[in-house]
């Protein structure tokens, strides 16, 4: 009798030691971070701002980036930017978009602060996008 109350204890406590699924998608982006860094010292994480990825967002993404494209490819070239229609189907949450800031000292010592942002999916990928507010800062700058 004994051994089954801190047994029983132990089975309770278990699930409260695990990772939630975001705290496993933070982890994921700060070693995708880390391994930009010769030295891992040269990374310091900071803040992380996460908010669902749906279907329409990567519609939307993949949108403006073929206009981006197209105009770096061909800069004679104009590109209407033409939004995918909303449609409830689109709405799906296919994954979480994560912004994380870091310090970083980048080998010299003078630290400065930088960003990233990625797409965790639900499968477990996790990918590299351009941050939305640098997309439209570009896109604003050809006219777009």
């Amino acid at each position: 009798m004994k051994a089954f109350v801190p047994a029983l204890l132990l089975i309770f406590c278990l699930p409260a030691c695990q990772q939630t699924a975001e705290e496993q998608a933070q982890a994921q982006v700060q070693e995708a971070v880390r391994t930009h860094f010769t030295h891992s010292e040269d990374y310091k994480p900071g803040e992380f701002r996460s908010r669902p990825y749906t279907r329409y967002d990567s519609l939307t993404y993949q949108a403006r980036m073929a206009v981006l494209n197209a105009t770096m490819l061909s800069p004679d070239t104009v590109l209407a930017l033409t939004l995918p229609p909303r449609r409830p189907a689109d709405t799906v949450r296919i994954g979480t978009l994560i912004a994380h800031t870091y310090n970083t000292s980048g080998g010299h010592g003078l630290a400065r602060q930088d960003s990233a942002t990625y797409v965790m999916y639900r499968s477990g990928t996790l990918h590299e996008v351009v941050p939305t507010g640098l997309v439209q800062a570009r896109l604003r700058k050809l006219g777009r």
